[in-house]
């Protein structure tokens, strides 16, 4: 490996480190609760685009910039997602452990997959679309179900990366919000790419 290669490695790992720093940063000046969703929007908009293209833009101000321009509606969409699947993990649970019925068994592990589906590509759709608060649902959807190979890499990648952080659990600390918004970064901003390919092609 030559020196500029592990000077890119280098010069990568650094920003990653600086990109988890905003996002505790971003997150405790939301009140936690109000900050969380956008800084790990920002980080994927960071990711997906600065790092990816190499433009010259400063991460404090994409980050800023990212943070503040989809605050509302990432809070919006984060919160529905997450208090509806708390909700469905813990019938699953509920049901897996002490009713055991097998019908409502099913009906919920559908569920979870039209949701872990609808939840790997909501980041990139919430980025790249203006949308009203229904249709982000059925955009994220319908991206994900036209790229099959993108939406299996996302949770390929999301089973290794919970893998590898039990295993090693500092790097949560040091690099954990980056590492997690990487997937969703990569792979669903190529799904958003060929679609315009495609529309391209079409035209």
């Amino acid at each position: 490996m030559n020196d500029n290669k592990l000077i890119k490695i280098g010069n990568f790992l650094g920003d990653m480190f600086i990109l988890q720093a905003y996002f505790i940063c971003y997150s405790l000046r939301g009140g936690i609760i109000l900050g969380v969703f956008p800084s790990f929007i920002a980080i994927i908009d960071i990711l997906s685009t600065k790092l990816y293209k190499e433009d010259g833009e400063v991460l404090s101000y994409l980050f800023k910039k990212s943070y503040k321009e989809n605050f509302k509606k990432s809070n919006q969409v984060g919160w529905v997602l997450l208090l509806f699947g708390t909700i469905l993990v813990f019938d699953y649970y509920i049901n897996k452990n002490f009713i055991n019925n097998k019908t409502v068994g099913l009906i919920l592990l559908i569920l979870l997959i039209i949701y872990i589906i609808l939840t790997s590509h909501m980041p990139i759709t919430l980025l790249r679309f203006d949308l009203s608060f229904k249709n982000y649902f059925k955009q994220a959807m319908l991206i994900a179900l036209s790229s099959p190979f993108e939406l299996i890499s996302v949770i390929l990648s999301g089973l290794l990366l919970e893998q590898v952080l039990a295993r090693l659990p500092i790097l949560i600390l040091f690099l954990g919000a980056p590492l997690v918004a990487m997937p969703f970064a990569w792979f669903t901003y190529r799904s958003i790419e060929k679609i315009k390919d495609k529309k391209k092609k079409e035209s």
